[in-house]
């Protein structure tokens, strides 16, 4: 079986960078961008088992929350307050500051949910 792919969107390199590294080393492929935009017309975009999307792009880019309710897969949403601007079957939402273990526990979710559907 092929390792599950998460889409990556958080404005801040470093960040982004950390959420690439918590999830490689736990055995996903991923595919980060700076812009919804982006990630939402990457090839990957198709195949992937879930985006990870930190709040701070939908204040960074114009058209972000647009682009965000228009992916075709589950989101987690890593909010800086409880009180996310989003909700819904296929939304999960973290708030920061991030756990580890949650961010891994969410993933695996949608992932057992993208091996289910295959």
């Amino acid at each position: 079986m092929a390792a599950a792919i998460i889409l990556i969107v958080a404005f801040d390199r470093v960040f982004r960078r950390s959420l690439e590294f918590a999830l490689d080393v736990e055995g996903f492929l991923t595919e980060s961008h700076e812009r919804l935009s982006d990630a939402d017309g990457s090839l990957a975009a198709a195949v992937a088992v879930c985006a990870v999307v930190d709040e701070d792009v939908l204040h960074l880019e114009e058209g972000a929350f647009q682009s965000l309710t228009r992916m075709s897969t589950p989101v987690i949403f890593l909010a800086d307050s409880i009180l996310a601007p989003l909700a819904g079957a296929g939304v999960i939402i973290l708030t920061k500051p991030l756990h580890g273990s949650d961010l891994l526990d969410a993933v695996r979710r949608f992932s057992v949910i993208g091996q289910e559907r295959e």
